[in-house]
């Protein structure tokens, strides 16, 4: 089951039109679902016939709910780092993988922050330290992916 944080919904819904049987979204803001709800493109994320599961609340407390080797899929969008900094903690991306099957995949938007920025290279490094492997840049994606082994 993949996890996607749901903003307006777009990566949640691609996920199920892609066949994922359930897709759990965590969303910290209640006025983000409200702005949704209220957009057309955002529909299935409301009327999903049970496949999308919402979760409101900070992520980072949100995921030490969920249980253990549950997730085939990861994927990661959180606000950028200066906004969101536990988002991108060695904690938070512990508990990604104690959510994730062995085999999983897990995939961080870090956007292109600049030559200068140290984002990805930090979250590479904190990546490796939570066990994952395989973690590249995937440049067409600004993103780094990363598998549990």
């Amino acid at each position: 089951m993949p996890w996607p944080t749901p903003g307006l919904g777009y990566s949640a819904i691609a996920c199920a039109r892609l066949g994922a049987r359930r897709v759990v979204t965590l969303e910290l803001d209640p006025c983000v679902l409200e702005v949704a709800r209220q957009n057309p493109q955002s529909a299935e994320l409301f009327d999903s016939g049970g496949v999308i599961d919402i979760k409101l609340g900070p992520a980072q407390e949100t995921v030490t709910t969920l249980p253990d080797e549950a997730f085939s899929a990861v994927l990661h969008d959180p606000p950028r780092f200066s906004h969101a900094g536990e988002l991108y903690s060695q904690a938070f991306y512990d508990q990604i993988f104690r959510v994730l099957k062995c085999g999983g995949r897990f995939f961080h938007y870090t956007g292109n922050p600049g030559s200068r920025s140290s984002i990805p290279k930090g979250v590479k490094e904190r990546l490796i330290r939570s066990g994952f492997v395989n973690v590249k840049w995937i440049d067409k994606c600004q993103g780094l992916m990363a598998v549990k082994p």
